[in-house]
């Protein structure tokens, strides 16, 4: 009672409010009438007509007004009085077809709310009664309010029919669940039947609050039936039944809000269902079901999507309808991953399934956006998994990248030139296999593992020949896969930094591929791979040589050796784009990565070299700063005679600024700790270098002065 009084007062507050200030804004613009009559009319003065006037006549001296006219007042107000009456109607018709309308049927449904619970309360009518009085009232206001709207009054009849349906559902619920007065089969029918009734007048009457109406009624159904029991092939029967007269009411009428409504409602009726009767047992045939309703919503989001409309919010609002297949491809993974043989089923078919989509409607991303979907889920599940029989996984592993190579070579013969999704494809997809079987087999079978990488490379050599004749770029890609999988099987042989060659193979060959085909994204990934590997050479398990190596012909001397080769080829393969300034910054980047690692290297192996020195007992320790001021001067000298016989910039700098760097550690490393005739080496290799070093310099100067 309390909330209908404060409506009351709301609205009346809001109406006095509005015609008030239509009451002032009606004062204000006679005002503006009286100031502008106020103002003096303007002056018009007539210049005497030239064929009138005689030509001995004497000139008529020019009066006052002649001389000083008066200029036309300028307006100071524009009345606006003709659109006052206008917008008092719009305001007054607002308030009287609309907010009336609301605050009535708020408060009649108040009104006999308060009745009802006062008759229940004292007994005064039998429950069937009651229940018979709701329904009684519902078919009354659903026959009123759609003689209301047949007659003119389609707003007001719309809000009064809802309002009976409201009515009917509240009845049927009624009787099911407060009284028992009819069994839940009856009260499943019945809501149907009045879910059906009024999507009917939703169509007949073109009124989208009834159809909301509906489809909130029919997926409200099984909870206002309710029941103890599991009846779950009922239940998304009814579902998928649903969904499909909900997507034929919005096509008919456009209503894309009815369909993203039902995936709302079904997915809230399937996790409720989840939370009280799921079990394992009912994995597969629960993950057909949801098929069933991703495969209806996305023949809706088609269905739409050919739909001519210049609805700009309906064509955004239906693309919400591809959280279908999101939402069903991780509840399959989470309900189907306990068992094997369907979670392996699963991802062979999704994945076949997403292939024939992507090329039907030629979308290359689809078929990348699957194959992530797929391999990360597999990835996670074969490690949980490793144990146990691998014949099953061997043949999903090998299944998905079956389907992918194909929808590649598949690709192929609409553009010989592939795409960037497909370049990535190739890549991800001839690695993935590999990485699949390592997970699987590492555990029990780790022994085969090079084998294996063996095989795989010469699988894609068969490819990279098979594609070379007709798709060169294609073969390109292919080829780098062979390389890395012939570094992998390298790598797995030999442990520690052979590590480093298969990313740093596999990272030469992308940028290299790049450059051939004009391609930086795919450049910048292959640098990004590269400073993977350098970095994975810096790590310490890398760096530990055993004793009983030896200097320079040890992994970690050969692997980081490798690197430099493989940033000198970079460095010369990108010198044909100079012109351009990225390329030109690469290239730099790629020399100076080069030389930076040939320091670090020798002075990793001078280190090395002492230190098997000092596990024979020799007193080592001056020697070895020595030695590196040593090595890092005449490096810098060769580094600079090059960079200056070569014309190459970035090279000259990294020289000058080594020997910026030894010159501080012989001031303030070497002059400290050495003596006698260390000290004196160092400071006379030094001196000699740096005075080559600026000779070269000298002398380029000269040269190109002449």
């Amino acid at each position: 009672m309390l909330a209908a009084v404060l409506a009351f007062v709301a609205l009346c507050v809001v109406v006095f409010t509005r015609a008030r200030l239509s009451h002032v804004e009606q004062e204000l613009a006679q005002l503006r009438d009286i100031v502008s009559r106020l103002v003096p009319p303007p002056v018009v003065t007539r210049a005497p007509a030239e064929s009138s006037a005689q030509p001995d006549s004497p000139r008529l001296q020019p009066s006052e007004q002649d001389v000083n006219p008066v200029a036309p007042p300028r307006k100071l107000f524009k009345p606006t009085v003709s659109a006052l009456p206008y917008e008092r109607e719009e305001v007054e018709r607002a308030i009287g077809e609309r907010w009336l309308l609301y605050a009535g049927v708020i408060v009649l449904l108040l009104a006999v709310s308060f009745f009802l619970r006062y008759a229940f309360d004292r007994d005064w009518l039998s429950p069937l009664v009651r229940v018979v009085m709701g329904g009684a009232a519902g078919l009354v206001m659903i026959v009123g309010g759609r003689r209301l709207a047949t007659s003119g009054y389609r707003s007001y009849g719309v809000i009064v029919a809802g309002s009976g349906v409201a009515s009917l559902y509240l009845s049927a619920y009624a009787a099911l669940n407060f009284y028992e007065l009819i069994p839940a089969p009856a009260a499943f029918v019945l809501l149907v039947a009045i879910s059906a009734a009024a999507a009917w007048m939703a169509h007949e009457e073109d009124a989208p609050a009834l159809a909301v109406v509906a489809v909130l009624g029919g997926f409200a159904t099984p909870f206002l039936v309710g029941g103890g029991e599991d009846a779950q092939l009922t239940l998304f029967t009814y579902l998928a039944v649903l969904i499909t007269a909900t997507a034929a009411l919005s096509l008919r009428h456009e209503w894309w809000y009815l369909d993203v409504l039902a995936l709302a409602l079904t997915m809230v009726d399937v996790a409720a269902w989840f939370s009280a009767y799921y079990t394992p047992a009912k994995a597969v045939r629960t993950d057909l079901f949801l098929a069933l309703y991703c495969t209806l919503f996305l023949i809706i989001l088609r269905a739409r999507e050919a739909v001519p409309t210049h609805n700009r919010r309906a064509r955004t609002g239906a693309r919400i309808l591809l959280l279908a297949p999101v939402a069903y491809h991780l509840t399959s993974i989470a309900i189907l991953s306990a068992d094997r043989e369907a979670f392996l089923t699963y991802v062979i078919v999704a994945s076949t399934v997403a292939v024939i989509v992507a090329e039907r409607v030629r979308m290359p991303a689809l078929r990348a956006i699957a194959w992530a979907a797929m391999a990360l889920p597999l990835a996670i599940w074969l490690q949980q998994h490793s144990r146990g029989t691998v014949t099953g996984s061997l043949i999903g592993i090998a299944a998905v990248y079956v389907v992918h190579l194909a929808a590649q070579l598949q690709a192929l013969r609409h553009d010989d030139r592939l795409s960037a999704v497909d370049v990535a494809l190739v890549h991800a997809n001839g690695l993935g296999l590999y990485a699949g079987l390592a997970i699987l087999l590492e555990p029990n079978h780790s022994n085969v593992l090079a084998s294996v990488a063996a095989a795989l490379a010469a699988w894609n050599g068969v490819l990279t020949a098979a594609v070379a004749r007709r798709f060169r770029l294609a073969a390109l890609h292919f080829g780098a896969v062979t390389a890395t999988l012939t570094a992998i099987a390298i790598a797995t042989e030999f442990d520690g930094p052979w590590v480093v060659v298969m990313w740093g193979m596999e990272a030469a060959a992308i940028v290299a591929i790049a450059v051939r085909t004009d391609r930086p994204w795919f450049r910048m990934a292959g640098w990004g791979l590269m400073l993977l590997a350098v970095l994975r050479w810096i790590a310490p398990d890398v760096q530990d040589t055993a004793t009983a190596a030896k200097v320079v012909f040890n992994a970690r001397a050969l692997s980081a050796l490798l690197l430099v080769v493989l940033l000198y080829l970079l460095a010369r393969w990108l010198k044909e784009g100079a012109t351009i300034r990225s390329v030109r910054l690469e290239r730099a980047g790629a020399l100076v990565a080069a030389n930076a690692l040939s320091v670090v290297l020798i002075s990793r192996e001078i280190a090395w070299y002492w230190t098997l020195r000092e596990l024979r007992g020799d007193a080592v320790s001056l020697a070895r700063q020595s030695m590196l001021s040593g090595a890092w001067a005449i490096y810098a000298a060769a580094a600079s005679a090059v960079g200056i016989r070569r014309c190459l910039p970035a090279i000259r700098y990294f020289a000058i600024a080594l020997f910026g760097l030894t010159l501080v550690k012989v001031f303030l490393v070497d002059l400290q700790t050495l003596g006698g005739l260390s000290r004196i080496a160092a400071f006379f290799v030094v001196g000699v270098v740096l005075l080559f070093a600026s000779f070269l310099y000298q002398r380029r100067r000269n040269l190109s002065s002449r």
